[in-house]
Formats: C-alpha cells, structure tokens, sequence
C-alpha cells in the first residue's frame, strides 16, 4: 500500500494545530508583555517558588542555557528574581516578584479562553476521550 501524502497524515494536522495553537497563545500573550514560554515558567514557580535553576529547566522541558536566557529577560521585565542559594552559592534560586504573582490569574484565564475555543463543540465524554488520546500518543512518541 503506497505511503499518502504528508499533508494528509494525522502527524501533519496536528502539527498544524500545535502551530496555530502557539500563534493564539503568543498573541494573548503579548497583551500580557510576555514571551512564549514564559507562561509555563511562571507556573512552575506558582506552584513552587524557590526552584533551582535546574529544576526548573527539567520541570519545563528546556536546557540549562535556554533556562539562563529567559530568566535573564524574566529579570529585566521585573517577572522574577534569580539570588543565590543562601546553602550553596553555586546553585540559584527562582522567586517571582510582585509583577509575576499578579499575572497568574490573567494567564490561567488566557490559557482557559483558548481552551474553551480549542474545544468548542465539544462535549464532555470527547473532551475526556481526547484528553486519554493525548496521554497515550505523548507516552507512545516518548517510548
């Protein structure tokens, strides 16, 4: 059985969908004056603050380098705080700032927004058949 075209795989429409998932994202995002990405940062440090730079860069999926950059530019836009372990001056810490604890409603409401377009249409029984799809193509790609 010949291969079909790429175009017509499902890998292609999702990846087609991640894509424009990203743009509306980073759209809402820039209402906020923040980053791709930076959403995610934030809400490890929403559930944890205090993390190591290397925790966090395992908790979001990105290299130690990548890590170093965006909070350079968190710090700057007043997001975060990166000081020193008071233990160990090697390893530093991550805390938000003032400007970053407020953001967490907008940035939940963002993410919701563009959930509830995302799955317009969709009832609750899909909603959850998609979320069990998700879990399982993820797993099934990491093995």
């Amino acid at each position: 059985m010949p291969s079909k075209p790429i175009e017509d795989t499902l890998s292609f429409k999702f990846v087609k969908l991640v894509r424009a998932h990203r743009d509306r994202i980073a759209s809402s995002l820039r209402d906020l004056h923040l980053y791709p990405g930076q959403e995610l940062m934030l809400s490890q440090l929403w559930k944890k603050e205090g993390l190591n730079q290397s925790e966090l860069a395992a908790t979001c999926g990105l290299e130690p380098p990548t890590i170093t950059k965006v909070l350079e530019r968190m710090s700057g836009a007043d997001l975060v705080q990166v000081k020193p372990d008071p233990d160990d001056k090697r390893v530093r810490r991550v805390y938000l700032t003032d400007r970053g604890r407020a953001l967490k409603n907008e940035v939940r409401d963002l993410w919701s927004s563009v959930e509830g377009q995302l799955l317009r249409g969709f009832n609750k029984k899909e909603r959850d058949a998609l979320r069990d799809f998700l879990n399982r193509m993820r797993d099934n790609i990491a093995q």
